[in-house]
């Protein structure tokens, strides 16, 4: 009997996410699929070499987003055919340079992000992914600066490091 497993270039890219965002919950990680699963043809169900192509990471709300698009990213960066399904939407490269379109599935994967691949699977090269994480930010902020973070996570813009805007970026890291 063939045993499953998940192929080498998604085992990676789980642990750079890990490493990336080290408190990140896990508790919708997951890879091989379940009963429901196996009805359907998903890339969570293994091949007939025991492969599993989906990988699925745990990440809601802003974070979701940030980290949906993180891997979308890192796909396109290193030439790999796949797709990545958050949050009722779908990405995939080769398909409008990988541009965001809406996903119709029975789950709209709100969540964690779905990461298939497709090729290199047996790579563990690395895909960047805290290459392309955010940089972390210290030293004094101007005006400008906080007035772009307070746009970006909806707070009141004022310019101001206020309890408003500290409150917004506590809850978009979680």
């Amino acid at each position: 009997q063939i045993m499953a497993y998940l192929v080498p270039t998604l085992a990676t890219l789980r642990a750079e996410f890990n490493s990336a965002f080290p408190g990140r919950s896990k508790s919708y990680d997951g890879w091989i699929g379940d009963a429901a699963h196996a009805k359907t043809k998903s890339d969570h169900n293994p091949d007939g070499e025991g492969r599993v192509r989906a990988v699925d990471l745990t990440a809601e709300g802003a974070r979701g987003a940030a980290l949906a698009d993180v891997a979308i990213a890192a796909l396109k960066a290193r030439g790999q055919k796949g797709y990545v399904i958050h949050n009722g939407r779908i990405a995939n490269p080769s398909v409008q340079g990988g541009a965001w379109r809406p996903y119709k599935g029975s789950n709209p994967h709100t969540r964690h992000v779905h990461v298939s691949a497709h090729t290199q699977l047996t790579s563990s090269a690395r895909w960047g992914v805290v290459r392309l994480s955010p940089p972390r930010v210290s030293g004094i902020l101007d005006r400008n600066t906080i007035s772009l973070l307070q746009a970006l996570v909806g707070a009141r813009v004022d310019g101001v490091m206020g309890k408003d805007t500290i409150g917004k970026l506590q809850k978009l890291v979680g």
